[in-house]
């Protein structure tokens, strides 16, 4: 093990402890105990300790994408909240599942999974909890559940051919997307019945916890509404509610379709939702400044991850990370390659960013798989087992966005994901394994 590999395993294990332990914030902790580890890798490189700097900045550049796009849909999503877009959406729900939490979270996992199509997880997690955490708030279902479904269900999702670790490994592996769909989609199946099996099982347990709730007639709607105030109650636009649903649909088909990018998307989203919903330039940005609130440390926490991201792939640490995990590949392992790689691509898309492990590790992983007699699809199947519990791992800036919109802590959310993510895991690689998509 290099000595970069061993500075990068000490951070990582530094972060986790305080984090866990809880001596520092979660957003303190992403910043300092990097900058502490990259001063020491810098003078273990030989490098003057302020081009972490510049590695920061690259790091923060990185997520520019995706920061505005959390920025924007965040900001949409919470103008069409305040224009009433959800409260018959909503109502319906609940009178659907009639109080019932093994419907509920049944749904919530089928939803997530239905919005998840875009391969962005940022946006599936406020669409889904801006609609669902109501419900859950209402019937006093556990928030911890809707989180863990939410990110388990863009966990399977994120394999579509337009998702960012699909796109990496047929990149790094020389594949179309027809042949990775095709092959990827047997997994998908198994991962999505198994996420529905999970939901009902979490569902069975609130139903013994809660029991069945009524909420026949207008209670729904009463206690949902009962919350707002005067001034919440202004802003609703109740004649505008089918333009606002047929914007939102239209937003989705561009997102589906890759037509405009997510950040470009929403933006013209919000700028057509309040010229459409509020004529009055001093109710527009008093609309702006309320849901401003809502993302400030969503976006704050991004940016530390960011941090972490740029110090680690500046210094070195990802690349020493990366050589590290190849090497551990014992010889007469070989003939189970693909078996092999995809449980370390478990640790490997959990450790690293998505572009150290596709772009650093597969690289050199695939080499030796190719050496062995196993095929450019076997190789690429095999790396994206992993992202079974890849979207809970402290470098995702969509983890972030998860926990805000339910109210739940970093710890408490990964212990559970990555328990059922294993699961998650298994059933991945039967469905790769049954099909041939990778031999054992």
């Amino acid at each position: 093990m290099s000595g970069l590999a061993l500075i990068g395993y000490l951070m990582i294990f530094s972060l986790m402890v305080i984090i866990i332990t809880k001596k520092m914030s979660a957003f303190s902790a992403l910043i300092l105990i990097p900058l502490v580890f990259g001063i020491i890798a810098c003078i273990y490189n030989g490098e003057n300790p302020f081009v972490l700097g510049s590695y920061i900045s690259d790091g923060i550049a990185g997520i520019v994408g995706t920061f505005t796009t959390v920025l924007f849909a965040i900001t949409y999503f919470g103008l069409m909240f305040a224009a009433g877009l959800f409260n018959p959406i909503v109502d319906k729900i609940v009178k659907v599942v009639h109080g019932d939490p093994l419907r509920v979270l049944v749904g919530t996992a089928a939803m997530a999974m239905l919005v998840a199509l875009d391969g962005d997880g940022s946006t599936t997690y406020i669409i889904c909890a801006t609609a669902l955490v109501p419900i859950y708030d209402l019937l006093k279902i556990k928030k911890l559940y809707l989180c863990c479904l939410m990110i388990l269900s863009a966990c399977i999702m994120d394999m579509m051919p337009w998702g960012g670790p699909t796109v990496r490994a047929m990149v790094t592996c020389g594949l179309t997307s027809d042949v990775m769909f095709r092959s990827l989609l047997p997994s998908m199946i198994c991962g999505a019945l198994y996420v529905l099996a999970l939901a009902a099982y979490f569902g069975i347990k609130e139903r013994k916890r809660l029991g069945i709730i009524d909420v026949s007639g207008s209670q729904g709607s009463y206690e949902f509404r009962r919350q707002l105030s005067e001034d919440e109650l202004s802003q609703r636009r109740p004649k505008l509610w089918a333009f606002n649903l047929i914007l939102t649909l239209a937003l989705m088909v561009l997102l589906v379709a890759g037509l405009l990018s997510a950040n470009v998307t929403f933006a013209i989203g919000c700028g057509i939702t309040l010229v459409v919903n509020w004529h009055d330039s001093g109710m527009q940005m008093k609309l702006v400044k309320t849901k401003g609130h809502e993302y400030v440390t969503t976006l704050a926490m991004m940016a530390s991850a960011a941090v972490l991201v740029g110090i680690m792939s500046g210094t070195g640490i990802s690349d020493a990370i990366a050589h590290h995990l190849s090497e551990l590949i014992p010889e007469a392992l070989g003939n189970h390659f693909p078996a092999l790689l995809a449980l370390i691509s478990l640790p490997g898309d959990w450790f690293l960013s998505v572009d150290s492990f596709y772009y650093g590790v597969l690289p050199i992983l695939s080499e030796a798989g190719y050496a062995y007699g196993f095929t450019s699809v076997n190789i690429a199947i095999a790396s994206i087992m992993g992202q079974a519990i890849h979207m809970c791992s402290p470098l995702v800036g969509s983890f972030y966005v998860a926990l805000n919109l339910t109210g739940q802590d970093m710890i408490s959310v990964q212990k559970i994901v990555v328990r059922w993510g294993l699961g998650l895991f298994v059933a991945f690689c039967i469905g790769a394994v049954a099909t041939g998509a990778f031999p054992l």
